[in-house]
């Protein structure tokens, strides 16, 4: 498959810029790869470590909008090989994130049907078993997807034709579910890999999720155009959904989350209050190259103290 110039770019950046410097990195415990989802999620992550008292956790953010379980696999632009040197590097990382799939299922669908999900996998096992050839002690998650609205805009219904010859909740949501039920297989096979199904947040049940209706209209992104992304106060809603699951076990709390981010975590004596993203996030179909090179600006290291 020919990829976007765009996000050769990306890549070529990200390899450049990954020079790992340990010192540097040594607060990270926390790596998020993939694509714009992966690239959505550190911010309001670290923004709940935060809240419930893990100031000392980090998110190093080294996904690519726009990446491809595709491109990871075959190391375009030397992308997989980067992630492993700063696994590699920084043995205070504990877990990783990954958000794959999705861009390889919408331009591919229609010419491979059923095949492409079974690309998709085979790509993704590529890519765990290159993680944990450098670092088998790491915990790897799929944070997977959630329920879109593609019916908030005709651009929206035309992108769903275009690219999967159906238009209706319970006839596109189910592709994307396919790609979960792919990270579930894989998580089956590892015991070090964990998927997370977390279709439904955006409708209040996560992991089960109502493919006859699409998810609100407040969770998605109001850009008429951007017809894969949530907003700002929705990627906050599933990132929290990733530390109750993930990370609150982790710490000994409890975590019962509550409409729109509000959530009371038991175990840190504080409630979670108004979790809304800081700055906002760009979330981006593709990358122009003067994106990629804001990561040097490090979304995990922000400044906090």
């Amino acid at each position: 498959m020919k990829r976007p110039v765009s996000l050769l770019l990306a890549l070529t950046a990200l390899v450049l810029w990954a020079t790992p410097n340990p010192a540097a990195l040594a607060a990270d415990k926390v790596l998020a790869i993939g694509d714009s989802w992966g690239y959505a999620i550190p911010e309001p992550l670290n923004t709940h470590f935060d809240t419930h008292g893990h100031a000392d956790w980090d998110v190093l953010n080294l996904a690519v909008p726009g990446g491809t379980a595709d491109a990871y696999a075959n190391d375009a632009a030397g992308v997989l090989t980067a992630t492993q040197t700063i696994l590699a590097a920084t043995p205070s990382i504990e877990v990783v994130l990954i958000s794959l799939g999705g861009n390889d299922l919408w331009p591919n669908y229609l010419s491979q049907g059923a095949a492409i999900f079974t690309a998709i996998e085979n790509d993704l096992r590529v890519v765990v078993n290159a993680i944990l050839g450098v670092r088998p002690d790491v915990d790897i998650v799929f944070t997977g997807y959630d329920i879109l609205k593609f019916d908030k805009s005709n651009e929206c219904l035309l992108f769903a034709y275009n690219f999967f010859g159906v238009v209706l909740p319970w006839e596109v949501s189910p592709l994307f579910i396919e790609i979960g039920n792919r990270q579930a297989a894989i998580d089956a096979d590892y015991p070090e890999v964990t998927y997370l199904n977390l279709f439904g947040t955006g409708q209040g049940n996560p992991g089960s999720p109502n493919i006859l209706e699409w998810s609100p209209s407040a969770y998605v992104a109001d850009d008429n155009l951007d017809c894969l992304h949530l907003s700002s106060s929705g990627y906050t809603k599933f990132t929290l959904e990733i530390y109750c699951q993930t990370f609150a076990p982790r710490f000994g709390q409890s975590c019962t989350a509550g409409p729109w981010g509000a959530a009371s975590v038991a175990g840190t004596g504080e409630p979670s209050g108004d979790l809304s993203v800081r700055g906002g996030l760009a979330l981006l179909l593709t990358v122009p190259l003067a994106a990629v090179l804001l990561w040097r600006r490090r979304v995990a290291h922000r400044t906090r103290r």
